[in-house]
């Protein structure tokens, strides 16, 4: 039933490739690491440098929305989107050139794979593991697209100093039993809406301290102490962000 229902979509979606060939849209099947449960469903909407990503996720019987946005003149941030119009930038800042380190051959979800470990950040080294393939048809038009923040473009320019080129058919963290992997289930060219990568209904958001909700007695005494253990820690994250940037 699943794969008649894939099948469906594949023929809906190409059917508007009549009105133009503007984006792509790809889809990946996200799953626990160590259990193999499934976790939820990743969409990737691009076009024209501009990405869209979002993974739904299902609890307590509703399905749940996690949206990132990528622009392409703002390669290093992403806005991270909520249900009320709001948004959080993620400005962490990526390697200039990311570095690739091919560990072998493999086949996965049907493909013949290139597996290798990905440098993205600096100070973490091959912190991902990816199933790389080149039999996507139309493969360049994926290029410029960032998936579960890789920015494939990046990651092409670093296969390319291996003889290599290539999609994501595989994301997994390395060395984390207990992390979501995601497995390509679709991947096909077609109109994309240019709404999916405005901001003008948005505006950033405005978080409140954990003493300013204590003040308004809206959290318990055990509520504030975690927040202010959480903020704590974004606090030396950040800290560490702005060193490595100086660095």
């Amino acid at each position: 039933m699943k794969k008649l229902a894939v099948i469906i979509f594949c023929v809906l979606f190409q059917s508007i490739l009549a009105q133009g060939q503007d984006g792509v849209y790809l889809e990946y099947n996200a799953t626990q690491a160590e259990t193999g449960k499934p976790y939820g469903l990743l969409k990737v909407y691009s076009k024209d440098g501009n990405s869209r990503n979002v993974l739904e996720t299902e609890y307590k019987g509703e399905i749940r929305l996690s949206q990132t946005l990528y622009l392409k003149k703002e390669p290093e941030v992403g806005y991270m989107l909520f249900e009320n119009k709001t948004y959080r930038k993620d400005d962490a800042k990526h390697l200039d050139d990311y570095v690739v380190r091919i560990v072998g051959t493999d086949s996965m979800n049907n493909y013949v794979c290139t597996k290798i470990l990905l440098t993205t950040y600096p100070g973490k080294k091959e912190d991902l593991t990816l199933w790389i393939s080149d039999g996507i048809p139309n493969l360049s038009a994926y290029i410029s697209s960032v998936i579960n923040n890789i920015n494939i473009r990046k990651l092409n320019e670093a296969l390319k100093k291996q003889n290599l080129s290539g999609l994501p058919v595989r994301i997994a963290f390395t060395d984390s039993k207990n992390s979501i992997q995601y497995d390509l289930r679709l991947a096909v060219l077609g109109k994309v809406d240019s709404d999916n990568f405005d901001l003008k209904d948005y505006k950033e958001a405005q978080f409140k301290t954990a003493e300013e909700l204590k003040k308004e007695n809206k959290v318990s005494q055990e509520q504030y102490d975690m927040m202010k253990q959480e903020q704590m820690r974004m606090i030396e994250m950040m800290q560490k962000k702005d060193s490595t940037k100086k660095n």
